[in-house]
C-alpha cells in the first residue's frame, strides 16, 4: 500500500475517535438555559404542591369548632315524636334547634332557633272535631309563624276524624302566608260556633274556607290556627289589631 494512503487512513481514524459522544450519553453534558428553567419550574411546583398538602392536613380554625345552633338563653325543647316531626316540617332549615317557653297565660309553645337567632314560633292547640261517630274527638295541631307574624303553615299531630279523608291539601295550604297584622283579631271567634262563618270571614283579606261535608273537622283545625294566632298576639304587641268592620 502506498505510504500516503496509510497516512490518510490513520488521520481519519484519529478524528473519529476524538469526536465527542452524544449528549444523551454524557452524564456531564451541559444543559441549555431553557431546559434548565423547565427543570427548575418543575421543582418549584413540586414544592408548592407539598406545601399545599401540608396545609390541607391542618384543620381550619373556623371549622375546628362547629357553630352551636342554640346560642341563646333558652330551655331546650323535648317534643313528642309527633311534635318533632311537625316542627321539622314547619322549620326544615338545617341546624335548627327548638326551645320551649310559656306564654303569659301559661301555655307551652316552641321557639325555632338557627345560628343564634330566632326564626319563628310554633304553637300547639287542640279543639274538638266530629270524631268517629259524631261523639267529638280532639284535633291537635301545631301552627308555625315567623318572627314577623306571618303564618308558615299548620301540621296535625293528633286526630281521629271519620271524615278526615275529605281534607284535601288545599285546605291546609290556606293557612300559609297569612300576615296576622292584616286580619281581624277582635272580637275573638266563638268556641261553640257552627258553621262558624264569622270565624272564616275574620281572615279577610285572606281567603279561608271550610271543607264541604267535613264542617266540624274543618272548624276544629281552623280554631287551632286561631288559638295559635292569639297566643302569638299575647306574646307580642303589636301586631296591630285590625278592628275595622
Amino acid at each position: 500500500m502506498p505510504r500516503y494512503l496509510i497516512l490518510i487512513l490513520a488521520t481519519s481514524l484519529f478524528a473519529a475517535c476524538d469526536e465527542p459522544s452524544p449528549q444523551w450519553k454524557d452524564d456531564h453534558a451541559v444543559i441549555d438555559d431553557g431546559e434548565k428553567d423547565i427543570n427548575d419550574e418543575r421543582d418549584i411546583k413540586d414544592e408548592d404542591l407539598f406545601d399545599q398538602t401540608d396545609q390541607l392536613d391542618q384543620p381550619d380554625v373556623d371549622d375546628a369548632v362547629p357553630d352551636d345552633p342554640v346560642s341563646v338563653d333558652c330551655t331546650v325543647a323535648d317534643p313528642t315524636t309527633a311534635e318533632k316531626n311537625a316542627l321539622e316540617e314547619l322549620f326544615p332549615e338545617d341546624d335548627t334547634a327548638f326551645c320551649t317557653d310559656k306564654t303569659p297565660s301559661g301555655v307551652d309553645y316552641f321557639i325555632a332557633v338557627r345560628e343564634g337567632e330566632t326564626i319563628g314560633y310554633a304553637f300547639p292547640a287542640t279543639n274538638i272535631g266530629f270524631g268517629m261517630r259524631g261523639e267529638g274527638a280532639p284535633v291537635t295541631a301545631i301552627t308555625g309563624l315567623t318572627s314577623e307574624g306571618v303564618s308558615i303553615g299548620i301540621q296535625i299531630t293528633q286526630q281521629n276524624e271519620s271524615w278526615w279523608y275529605r281534607m284535601g291539601q288545599w285546605f291546609f295550604d290556606q293557612f300559609k302566608d297569612i300576615d296576622i297584622t292584616q286580619i281581624t283579631l277582635d272580637p275573638k271567634y266563638n268556641k261553640n260556633c257552627y258553621p262558624c262563618s264569622e270565624m272564616y270571614d275574620a281572615f279577610k283579606p285572606f281567603t279561608v274556607d271550610a271543607v264541604s261535608g267535613a264542617t266540624y273537622t274543618s272548624n276544629a283545625v281552623t280554631k287551632d290556627v286561631w288559638d295559635a294566632i292569639y297566643l302569638y298576639d299575647e306574646l307580642f304587641s303589636p301586631p296591630t289589631v285590625n278592628t275595622a268592620p
